[in-house]
């Protein structure tokens, strides 16, 4: 069994300041399997600019709102995502609603989306 002293001594050196606060923040890029922030090629739209929810997930990210310059009448094939985040075809699938939010947690984002995208 290990001693007080042992303890204390662990958990100082767990509780040690690994520098991260100083770190400078890491782009989202192809490393992190996010778009990079690049990608956004449109004003986002007001619908979406106003979304104040969290993805839970390991991350718990917060909704980000993004606009791409798409000109097409429907909703872009996955290769066209692909090309207009700049990323490779293969990484780019479509997801249902259903299965992005099955609790209907984010229902206040996918209403967004929705309005942002003309209802559509």
């Amino acid at each position: 069994m290990a001693s007080d002293d042992d303890y204390a001594s662990f958990l100082d050196k767990a509780n040690q300041d690994t520098g991260a606060s100083s770190a400078q923040p890491t782009s989202k890029g192809s490393d992190s399997g996010f778009a990079a922030t690049q990608a956004v090629t449109a004003a986002v739209p007001s619908a979406l600019q106003s979304v104040s929810v969290d993805y839970v997930s390991e991350t718990d990210e917060p909704f980000e709102g993004v606009s791409l310059a798409w000109s097409g009448q429907e909703m872009p094939s996955e290769h066209d995502f692909a090309s207009l985040i700049a990323t490779d075809p293969s990484s780019v699938s479509t997801l249902s609603e259903k299965d992005f939010d099955p609790r209907h947690q984010y229902n206040e984002a996918t209403d967004a989306v929705k309005k942002a995208g003309n209802g559509k």
